[in-house]
């Protein structure tokens, strides 16, 4: 089940430092004022990196081969009258490109009225350049790059979920508790690569502890082995394991504690299930979903399984 597949490169990349905007116009002093007053602006935290196009031209073809421009600011007259609004076309309907926001910029408002396009191309802005300022040109764009950033979250974690039930295919055909281990690791890494591409699933604890009544199990599951426990049995695990655990079990909810994430869950069968991954990467509120959607398939493949023995 792969429905995002069919556009595999039009997927935007977010685990950068900077923002990427293109500016496409065929006056030189039109990118240096640009840049002189975006040269400040920073958006959670991150701020531009211009990349530059003298033509409509030069800018498909830096289009085609990037997918990282978050906005494009964009001259509507340069070799030709309608240059700015081929390239616009060139990005919605030949790249398919529906990520990318695209402000048109022109000192000729009349080769381009603004209802005529703004109702006929797929575009985030309209300014004239007489009319542009400093405070314009920033608002501008915190608006294109706030809608950017919605957006590539969304196809993140649309590709996250896609994973997700990926996972669970994979999950349901493990036949023995300890072949649950390598599984998990493997389909874990692909869940939260789908979300946040900078996750690295190296060292990461991932430890899993069942409980039924008087029975308690507790799978230790990381990247080097897996072990079966009882409850009897010695756990080789930090005490601070047990500490959050129990901690978790007593509160029925899901603990966050960086590097710490735990998420209770408590089967139709009665099985209460505590599943804790240890990671120093910052996760984010889609991750935890994420995390959360996916632990639950773990425990109930896990209960399944524990149950059939």
């Amino acid at each position: 089940m792969d429905w995002l597949s069919e556009e595999p490169n039009l997927s935007p990349t977010l685990a950068t430092t900077t923002w990427k905007v293109l500016i496409v116009d065929d006056d030189d002093e039109v990118h240096k004022v640009t840049q002189l007053c975006l040269l400040d602006f920073s958006f959670e935290e991150k701020g531009i990196e211009f990349i530059n196009a003298y033509s409509g031209d030069e800018a498909k073809k830096i289009l085609s081969e990037r997918n990282d421009i978050a906005l494009v600011l964009l001259d509507v007259v340069m070799e030709s009258d309608d240059s700015g609004l081929k390239v616009s076309k060139y990005i919605r309907n030949e790249l398919e490109n529906h990520f990318t926001r695209v402000v048109l910029r022109t000192g000729q408002p009349g080769f381009a009225p603004i209802n005529d396009v703004m109702q006929d191309y797929d575009i985030d802005g309209y300014l004239a350049k007489t009319e542009i300022t400093k405070h314009k040109l920033n608002h501008t764009c915190y608006i294109a790059l706030r809608s950017y950033r919605d957006l590539t979250r969304i196809q993140k974690y649309q590709k996250g979920l896609e994973a997700v039930i990926n996972a669970i295919a994979n999950l349901t055909q493990i036949d023995e508790v300890l072949d649950l281990a390598q599984a998990v690791i493997t389909q874990l890494a692909s869940v939260l690569n789908a979300e946040q591409a900078e996750f690295v699933i190296q060292n990461t604890d991932i430890f899993t502890l069942t409980k039924n009544g008087s029975d308690t199990w507790r799978i230790i599951i990381d990247a080097e082995k897996s072990v079966m426990l009882n409850k009897n049995d010695k756990l080789d695990k930090p005490y601070q394991y047990i500490e959050l655990t129990n901690k978790a079990l007593s509160t029925k909810h899901n603990l966050y504690e960086p590097p710490h994430y735990l998420n209770y869950y408590q089967s139709k069968r009665g099985t209460e299930t505590i599943f804790l991954l240890k990671t120093e990467q910052k996760l984010t509120k889609n991750s935890k979903k994420l995390l959360h959607a996916f632990s639950v398939q773990v425990v109930l493949t896990l209960e399944n399984l524990l149950l059939n023995k």
